[in-house]
């Protein structure tokens, strides 16, 4: 253990050119990280740029005693090239503290980090990271990467919750119809902490709709959630209690966020036709951090998409839109202006209920042609809508970011309307 007046050799491996050996102390240690981690919050780009950041491994440095094994300086960097890891987690002492601890517990226990390895380390805020090891089965893993319903992060999120009855949880969702895609999508936490709503979940499944699973899970640890009584008695307390928790969870986690008023600077021009409308939130409506929940993705607190979530509350060049039939959400989507405010980006769209494109696309063309926005574009990333024109490289705008860590499906694009004309 390194105490605060020892100083150590650091030797700065893995880079394309290697640093003399330098000595610091732990105090110019926290120094340096402190500065590292501020420039990263200010950034406005994460371009991975080695002049300017000789020491991007600095935490991991520090976590694995200044030897980090080459491997995983490997597959972080191809996961960061790949767009699959915001390039500023690498300096998150938390974040990198759980990639050390899998990585480790891998190797302690299988001697090898399996091929998975980099989806895991990937998602490690939508993950109880200190249950993975111990939930990994690699039979289980093996089935769960041949379920074509299934990206395979959520090939592995589905081993992970349910190990050894990940069989009999699929069968009971295909044979009562039901979308395991967005079954998946909305469980929080995994693997389980408690083994009772495991079991809940797994007798569940297939019978009782995704969202009132997803619900129940999430408030399972709530001290006055009636996990013991019926179904009716559960979805009243969810109705009541649902959106109200999740706020709170989310002041909780980040309390310095949720201390002022938002801000939105978009303009919203809703479109209205008889019981069906197109708008933006209002910037402190609390629904703001349940569209994640409604639509079943993974914008939301604890996903792995959180980030777009913060940075839809408190970059006033971004916000949310929805689309709406009375109070029932049928979609949503991350929105935020570019720098130079040329062009509003859709990061993506998601869709409530396991709703089809054909139930939004009329509402989405009808509002954007009567949109001031003479420029609308919509990331294609994880999108079942194929709509649109594609978006070439060099037209490709990005936002100003304020939030530390950025998720976005924008790295493909096509455009909804071009130079005020439609594109759909």
């Amino acid at each position: 253990m390194i105490t605060t007046n020892q100083y150590v050799p650091i030797k700065f491996s893995g880079f394309e050119e290697v640093s003399k050996t330098a000595a610091f102390s732990w105090a110019d240690m926290q120094k340096k990280y402190a500065r590292t981690k501020y420039s990263y919050e200010r950034s406005v780009s994460f371009v991975r740029n080695k002049k300017e950041h000789l020491n991007e491994w600095f935490v991991l440095q520090s976590l694995f005693n200044h030897n980090v094994p080459s491997e995983l300086i490997n597959l972080l960097d191809n996961l960061v090239k790949e767009n699959k890891m915001d390039s500023a987690k690498l300096s998150d002492f938390k974040i990198m503290g759980n990639v050390k601890k899998l990585y480790t517990q891998f190797i302690n226990r299988f001697n090898r980090i399996p091929k998975v390895f980099p989806v895991i380390i990937s998602a490690t805020e939508a993950l109880n990271v200190d249950l993975v090891i111990s939930n990994f089965n690699v039979k289980s893993m093996k089935y769960a990467l041949t379920i074509e319903e299934l990206d395979i992060q959520y090939q592995v999120f589905i081993s992970l919750a349910f190990g050894n009855q990940v069989y009999d949880v699929a069968a009971k969702l295909r044979k009562y119809d039901k979308d395991l895609y967005n079954f998946v999508g909305g469980l929080p936490s995994i693997p389980f902490q408690d083994e009772t709503l495991k079991q809940w979940i797994v007798r569940h499944a297939g019978t009782t709709d995704n969202l009132t699973i997803h619900s129940v899970a999430r408030l399972w640890e709530q001290p006055d959630f009636p996990r013991d009584k019926s179904m009716a008695e559960m979805k009243a307390y969810i109705t009541k209690h649902r959106a109200v928790t999740e706020w709170e969870f989310a002041k909780q986690k980040y309390p310095q966020i949720f201390d002022q008023p938002f801000e939105c600077r978009i303009q919203n021009t809703p479109y209205k036709r008889k019981d069906e409308q197109v708008r933006v939130l209002d910037p402190n409506d609390k629904m703001q951090i349940m569209l994640g929940v409604l639509t079943v993705c993974c914008q939301r607190l604890d996903g792995t998409g959180e980030a777009c979530m913060i940075e839809g509350l408190i970059n006033p060049d971004s916000g949310f839109l929805v689309f709406e039939r009375g109070s029932k959400v049928l979609a949503q989507s991350w929105i935020w202006l570019t720098e130079d405010h040329t062009c509003l980006v859709m990061d993506n769209i998601e869709l409530a209920d396991c709703r089809k494109p054909e139930d939004i696309l009329s509402l989405l063309f009808e509002w954007a042609n009567q949109s001031p926005y003479q420029n609308i574009q919509m990331g294609t990333g994880f999108n079942r809508v194929e709509i649109g024109l594609p978006v070439q490289a060099e037209e490709m705008k990005w936002y100003r970011q304020m939030w530390k860590f950025k998720y976005t499906d924008a790295h493909q694009r096509v455009w909804i309307k071009k130079n005020g004309k439609m594109c759909i």
